[in-house]
């Protein structure tokens, strides 16, 4: 079919000057971009030759856009290739896999690597994810701050005295606002800005002083007459008044100007004149003393964001990384500096294209204008009115005013406005209600709908039948109640719809450009959202109509409940003692016992956690209790099932990794299997699948504890951030789709709802707010809670509420222009949207909007059920199936988990390391089955704490102990830690004496004096046939100049001691300190303490790395063949397992 193009695209392909193009929805604004590419290409515009592939520049905001342009480009080259068979155009096809099609990160990454050197980057960088960079923040963030916990910084102590450390998912606390000045451009800028206001405020207070002194006397002329009700409250002011000065840094005056605003209570009748400007008054003294108070915080504030700036930069320099932010920064800063590589970017862009320019922010403004100059054309394209990512920092002013500067330099502004997407009806409605909506506001944040804004229908396809239609309810209830009335009206009328019974047609586009009508399907229908707040309520409703539909979530994956659910499991096994993460589970599809069984569980003497032990001992039959016997049998088998999966894993946590970990959670379970029964039973697989290659990328980037993820995990469900759930969904499927208007942007449905017409603008106050022109303000509490904002705070949340006012504005038309041939609109209420369209439906084209009473859609309406029939699998398939599963041999894993222990079993015995490291099984629990069978004289009963309880109680009060304490204060804490661990009696004091008596010797006297790591943990990274890991903790490392030595404590005596079977762990924990303390000198000691001897240990450490790699790869090779054989010449005389293995004494 031939495109005929209008006369102003006609002008935008001749590109006579540069050109700010704006396009209303639905105007073809994408096909005008591919032609004016073609045509570039082509040499068929003003200047007057070919352009190659390489001087085209064509910039827009997604991978997913940049690639749909990249194979639109690409078939219009094919067409002209087919048409004309030129030699020419196979050139062009060769040249599209390097056009210059990207996004602005995509496009500064290629000038960064191109010039690494002169950008200060490393050549090699690699782009951090999104995941990848937030994790690097947050460990910034708790580097910072927990050095200045350490320190007890003034910084700190006042910012925790105003701010809690975090807001844990319930508002926002430190460690969030820190996040959002970091994320802000230009945020340490903003410290310029304290001293402009501070002037101000002093100014604002002086003036108010002065006036409130006018109107002290006004107030003694009111009190002076005849007694009215207000007066009560009022006749206190003058005591306040009378008390001094205000002064503006006075502790006390903040309290003092809360009492006087509140004198001024009630109806002052004829005085409301006075009473007004009393209370003005009052509210400028206020917002300035609170800015002068506030300033300190503010700096505070801003010092600690440099800091975490600081840190964030080096742990990005340590693994070569830079985030997206990094990449337009710097490139900016590189082509501001640097007037060569300026000029040679220039050279290579005879003409600059970007799309969704009203999605741009100043930054992105500052590096169009710096890649253009006299000889560069610029067409920048976008919609002011469908500018809707404000919360991303996008800025609609700055289309407007590079419009402006395109005009005054010579270019021209252009309007698409003819709509190719949406019926006339729609276009209609869209035309009148926003040009009533967006009026002229004044500022560039508001842009109106003017004459080039006004969409000029193409369809020819519309009977004058209304297309948009509001679902009208009762307005009798509570907010909840009209939501659920809503919802079950929108399942209703979508079963109509899809049912043939609603009388709406959809509209299908043929060769020859005719709309041919059919019966709509669930796959024509969209329900656009304002925000997901209430998506439960209308999925609830969905289900009960036996409606499919799929959610598409932009956000949102790490509140699934499936994900939640495996993060309670992960939570359980590393915090046994994490009571709310077991009851998630407990009653969860990982186990699925009842409401009474996990009521029972709690009552049973020691709770949930206790209870269910009890199963771990009694895995047939059930622990016998008079509470527990009242669970039902299938409930004690699943506890029993949980209750060893639970044994099994927790001693194997820290040596799998953490996908193994997750792979062995859904595999002895069958979680998976169980939600595949539940509705949306695949999406919520996919999810898990997600999880686990997500643990996969945490574990490769070094993070390798549980509990790091666990962390980690948990702040992305409190904080939520993009991460959309696994896709499972074609394009073409017969579902209808749930989607935020945010995500609909830029596509297009036959039959579109937008719901929730009528709710209101959800509440945002919090303590901090940033804005690039304004900075910082801050809004802190009296007690009581009455909030006290400061001068900045409110210049900054005014200028937000009237930006987010605006915006609503252009979300409502973004929603309403989704739609192709029906619009159905609903929500009861007193917002925004709903005041809109209601004003709207009383005006002369109220008639555009047909009313349906939700009171007649029925709630069940049921369409005949659809089955396909799938032919069987042949034998073929399923024998190789079947060969698959049976001789399924899998690879050798690419990162294992050890312990300095494991390692050193290995090196003793393979199979010991096989039953232990694989297999799980407890080394104390053989050695005490193994009892029975050993001669008579090793068999000695023992009362009192055996060996291992004395040495784990030394080691837990060394621990804890100051080695720089008072003697008397050290004697009375042992006793206290050894009462407090369980150490009793005389036993006890014999080990609290044998720990005073290595503080109080000269080994201990020196490491009084040194900085002591206690408990110190470790991972250290080998790089072998595989990555590995090996995870630990030392004892003591004492940290003194260029010295570090490490202790481990050994509850026996010297004399007697076998030495050669610890130095492989101290070898491990040298090797682990060389690179902990690169440069320094480093030692290791053995303390002995039932008698305070010492023995030093070498090590060449560089030998030892190199047999530790030789275990791990042996380890490695044998777990792919399962084989671990006895160590040969082994009798088994000292190893618990020899009646399992089979060795003889």
């Amino acid at each position: 079919m031939t495109m005929h193009w209008s006369d102003t695209k006609q002008e935008l392909f001749r590109l006579e000057t540069d050109l700010a193009v704006s396009a209303g929805a639905g105007s073809g604004k994408t096909a005008a971009l591919v032609e004016l590419y073609l045509r570039l290409l082509a040499g068929e515009t003003s200047l007057g030759e070919p352009l190659p592939v390489d001087r085209i520049v064509a910039i827009t905001f997604t991978d997913k856009a940049a690639a749909e342009m990249k194979e639109r480009v690409r078939r219009g080259v094919e067409e002209r290739l087919a048409r004309t068979g030129e030699r020419f155009w196979k050139e062009r096809q060769r040249e599209l896999t390097t056009a210059g099609i990207s996004t602005f990160h995509s496009f500064c990454a290629r000038i960064l690597r191109e010039n690494p050197a002169e950008a200060g980057v490393d050549p090699a960088f690699s782009l951090l994810d999104e995941l990848e960079a937030g994790a690097e923040l947050e460990a910034s963030l708790d580097e910072v701050i927990e050095a200045e916990l350490t320190a007890r910084t003034p910084a700190i102590r006042l910012l925790l005295g105003n701010f809690p450390l975090s807001g844990h998912g319930h508002g926002k606390g430190l460690r969030e606002y820190l996040r959002d000045l970091l994320r802000r451009e230009g945020s340490l800028a903003a410290d310029r800005q304290g001293a402009a206001w501070e002037a101000e405020a002093e100014e604002l207070f002086a003036s108010g002083c002065r006036e409130l002194a006018e109107l002290a006397d006004e107030v003694k002329r009111i009190l002076g007459m005849k007694e009215l009700t207000f007066h009560r409250a009022l006749s206190r002011l003058p005591e306040l008044y009378g008390e001094g000065p205000l002064d503006l840094t006075g502790i006390t005056t903040g309290t003092r100007l809360q009492e006087m605003a509140d004198c001024i209570a009630g109806n002052w009748g004829k005085e409301k004149p006075v009473k007004d400007r009393l209370s003005e008054c009052l509210v400028q003294l206020q917002l300035a003393y609170w800015q002068v108070r506030s300033a300190p915080l503010a700096e505070a504030l801003l010092g600690l964001t440099g800091q975490v700036a600081a840190a964030y930069g080096r742990r990005k320099g340590r693994r070569g990384g830079l985030d997206f932010d990094d990449l337009q920064v710097k490139c900016r800063d590189l082509l501001a500096r640097d007037s060569s590589i300026r000029d040679d970017c220039r050279q290579r862009c005879r003409v600059l294209m970007v799309d969704e320019f009203q999605d741009t922010n100043p930054l992105q403004k500052e590096l169009i204008d710096l890649l253009c100059g006299p000889e560069q054309r610029l067409f920048v394209v976008g919609d002011p009115k469908q500018s809707i990512y404000l919360f991303r920092g996008a800025d609609v002013g700055v289309f407007l005013q590079t419009s402006r500067g395109i005009v005054t330099a010579g270019g021209r502004n252009l309007y698409f406005q003819e709509s190719f997407r949406s019926r006339e009806g729609i276009i209609r409605f869209v035309n009148g209600l926003f040009a009533q909506v967006m009026r002229e506001g004044g500022a560039d944040f508001d842009p109106p709908y003017g004459e080039g804004d006004i969409l000029d229908p193409r369809r020819q396809d519309w009977d004058g039948t209304p297309c948009v239609e509001l679902l009208a309810g009762s307005c009798e209830g509570d907010a909840d109640a009209r939501r659920r009335r809503e919802a079950a009206a929108i399942a209703g009328r979508i079963k109509q719809i899809a049912g043939g019974t609603a009388g709406i047609l959809v509209y299908d586009k043929d060769r020859s450009g005719e709309f041919i009508p059919r019966q709509p399907s669930y796959g024509d229908i969209a329900i656009l959202f304002r925000r997901f707040s209430n998506l439960k309520l209308f999925e609830r409703e969905l289900r009960r109509a036996d409606i499919p539909y799929y959610v598409v979530r932009g956000r949102g994956f790490y509140r699934c409940q499936e994900v939640l659910d495996i993060l309670n499991v992960l939570t359980f096994l590393e915090y046994g003692n994490d009571l709310a993460a077991l009851a998630g589970v407990l009653r969860s599809p990982l186990c699925g016992v009842s409401d009474e069984t996990l009521y029972w569980l709690a009552r049973n003497d020691g709770g949930l956690a206790t209870s269910l032990a009890c199963f771990s001992r009694f895995p047939v039959s059930g622990p016998q209790s008079p509470i527990l016997d009242r669970i039902t049998p299938a409930d004690r088998e699943r506890l029993a099932s949980l209750a060893s999966l639970v044994n099994r894993l927790r001693p194997l946590r820290d040596r799998l990794t953490l996908a193994e970990l997750l792979e062995e959670i859904l595999t002895g379970t069958d979680f998976a299997s169980t939600l595949l029964t539940t509705f949306q039973g695949e999406q919520k697989v996919a999810n898990l699948r997600k999880l686990i290659e997500m643990a996969r990328s945490f574990f490769r980037h070094g993070e390798v504890s549980l509990r790091s993820f666990i962390n980690y995990l948990t702040d992305l469900v409190e904080a939520e951030p993009t991460e959309a759930e696994a896709a499972i969904v074609a394009e073409g499927e017969d579902v209808v789709r749930l989607m935020t208007i945010h995500q609909s942007k830029g596509l297009e449905f036959p039959l579109v709802f937008v719901p929730e017409l009528g709710a209101g603008q959800p509440g945002n106050h919090p303590s901090v707010r940033y804005d690039p022109t304004l900075g910082i303000g801050i809004k802190l509490s009296l007690p009581g809670g009455v909030p006290c904002p400061s001068l900045a705070y409110r210049a900054i949340s005014d200028l937000r509420k009237a930006k987010e006012a605006a915006e609503l504005k252009r979300l409502f038309y973004v929603a309403v222009t989704r739609a192709r041939d029906h619009l159905v609109l609903s929500g009861e209420g007193r917002g925004e949207w709903r005041a809109w369209l209601d004003a709207f439906r009383t005006g002369p084209d109220g008639g555009l909007v047909m009313t349906v009473d939700m009171e007649g859609i029925p709630e069940e309406y049921a369409l005949p059920p659809q089955t396909m029939e799938t032919p069987p699998l042949s034998p073929e398939i399923l024998s190789l199936a079947a060969d698959r599963a049976l001789h399924y041999a899998p690879p050798p894993p690419s990162a294992m988990i050890f312990s300095p222990t494991a390692l050193e079993d290995y090196a003793h015995c393979p199979r010991k390391y096989f039953y232990k490291g694989v297999l799980g099984l407890d080394e104390g629990l053989f050695a005490r089955l193994l009892a029975p069978y050993r001669p008579t004289p090793e068999r000695k009963k023992r009362s009192g704490m055996t060996p291992l309880e004395r040495g784990n109680l030394a080691h837990a009060i060394l621990e804890r102990l100051d080695f720089g304490g008072a003697p008397d204060h050290q004697r009375r804490r042992c006793r206290q830690l050894a009462t407090a661990l369980g150490g009793e009696g005389s036993e006890g004091e014999e080990v609290v004496e044998q720990v005073l008596a290595l503080v109080s010797s000269p080994l201990g006297k020196e490491l009084a004096t040194a900085r002591l790591l206690r408990e110190y943990p470790f991972t250290l990274h080998l790089k072998g046939a595989a990555d590995y890991y090996i995870r630990g903790a030392m004892d003591l490392v004492a940290v003194e100049n260029d010295l570090v030595t490490v202790y481990d404590y050994k509850y026996m005596a010297r004399d007697g001691a076998d030495l050669e079977g610890y130095r492989f762990q101290l070898g491990t924990y040298l090797v682990a300190l060389g690179r902990a303390f690169p440069g320094r000198r480093l030692e290791a000691q053995l303390l002995f303490l039932k008698d305070g001897g010492s023995e030093p240990v070498e090590c060449d450490r560089e030998a030892f790395e190199g047999n530790l790699l030789s275990i791990m790869d042996a380890i490695r090779e044998r777990s792919r063949e399962g084989d671990f054989a006895l160590m040969e010449g082994c009798d088994g005389s000292h190893c618990p397992f020899r009646l399992r293995c089979g060795a003889v004494a």
